[in-house]
C-alpha cells in the first residue's frame, strides 16, 4: 500500500492513473466493512460467510477473464 503508487507508475501507469488505482481498494474497503457492519445483527453468520465466498469467487473469476482477454504488452519467450 505504500509504494504502490511509485510501482504502478513504473508498470505503465500515468501519475493521475496510478494514484486512483493504489486509492480504489482502500475506499472500496471501508465501503464493504460498513456494508458489513449494518449487515451485522440483520444477516447470521453462515450466510454471510456464503455471500462473502460467493463474491469473492465471482471476483476471481472475473479477474482472471479480464486478464486472459486483455492483451498483454509484454509477452513471456517460453525457449
Amino acid at each position: 500500500m505504500y509504494y504502490g503508487q511509485v510501482v504502478l507508475t513504473e508498470s505503465g501507469f500515468t501519475h493521475n492513473g496510478a494514484l486512483i488505482a493504489n486509492i480504489a481498494p482502500g475506499v472500496i474497503a471501508v465501503i464493504g466493512g460498513i456494508i458489513g457492519l449494518r449487515l451485522m445483527q440483520r444477516i447470521n453468520r453462515r450466510t454471510k460467510l456464503l455471500i462473502g465466498f460467493s463474491l469473492t469467487t465471482t471476483m476471481h473469476f472475473l479477474i482472471a477473464i479480464a486478464s486472459w482477454s486483455y492483451p498483454s504488452a509484454v509477452r513471456l519467450d517460453p525457449s
